[in-house]
């Protein structure tokens, strides 16, 4: 018996490293590319309302707030999902590793490489040195790092370096609040219950393959670097975070529903088994 008590209290300790690398994974960078999915999949609906969001909107929703308001946002909302369906004991912690290389790059170390020649998604960062850095007063640096984004590489250090403090510590905040101020077990448990198989199947899978199908040939006409690989990649990971949010929105109208009717029936397993 003892033997039997001793096995399961250490084995959440031994699970401990890997759940918490997969809870700073969904609070970093599923806020960072979901936002930008759900902006354009809200416009696409606003557009058949005849709301019409063009690029520099969308960029200014996305990145013409210091304090990211959107990412912030829908973190905060994951982590409440998350934290109420699978009440993990790493998730308040997920924000530690985000602020310590918020910290090193506030004293100038490079976060990340220099990107190839070839890459079109993000400007040059190897003048974002600990020189580059380290010139700068003390102010210029808050300035650099938490107020309102300019015109140079002040958008591409606040995304790489200050977004990720939000964005984790929102999603900390959002488990908090799920276990202990706004629990709602009857959407929890159901969230539990969802067949992920069938959702990826039979909504995922399908709204890719239309997307793809409808604006790949215009898309491809009207612009032509689409054709060249880091572009075609970018796409196609931008078309995927959009089938995972329309997924995501579909399995929350699932949980919210419950077994009321058959459709959504087939989304959950049978008889509240997880």
């Amino acid at each position: 018996m003892g033997t039997a008590s001793l096995e399961t209290t250490q084995a959440p300790s031994q699970r401990g490293w890997p759940i918490l690398l997969v809870h700073q994974s969904v609070a970093l960078w599923g806020p960072t590319y979901l936002a930008p999915a759900m902006v354009i999949l809200l416009s696409e609906v606003g557009w058949h309302f005849g709301i019409r969001t063009n690029l520099p909107q969308g960029q200014w929703i996305l990145y013409g707030s210091p304090f990211f308001p959107a990412q912030v946002g829908l973190a905060l909302l994951v982590g409440w999902i998350v934290g109420g369906t699978l009440p993990h004991r790493a998730m308040p912690w997920v924000w530690a590793i985000p602020l310590v290389a918020l910290c090193l790059a506030f004293v100038g170390t490079q976060l990340l490489p220099a990107p190839s020649p070839t890459s079109v998604m993000f400007p040059p960062i190897e003048e974002v040195s600990i020189t580059w850095v380290l010139q700068l007063p003390f102010a210029s640096r808050l300035s650099r790092f938490f107020c309102r984004p300019g015109a140079g590489l002040e958008p591409y250090i606040q995304v790489i370096a200050t977004l990720p403090v939000y964005s984790a510590a929102a999603y900390s905040l959002g488990a908090w609040l799920a276990r202990n101020v706004v629990q709602v077990p009857a959407f929890f448990d159901a969230m539990r219950n969802l067949r992920m198989g069938r959702l990826l199947l039979f909504v995922a899978l399908p709204w890719l393959c239309l997307k793809l199908a409808l604006n790949w040939q215009w898309a491809s006409a009207q612009y032509p670097v689409l054709g060249t690989w880091p572009v075609l990649r970018a796409l196609l990971v931008m078309l995927t975070m959009g089938a995972v949010l329309v997924a995501s929105v579909f399995a929350l109208a699932v949980a919210l529903v419950g077994r009321r009717f058959s459709l959504t029936r087939f989304f959950l397993n049978p008889d509240g088994r997880v």
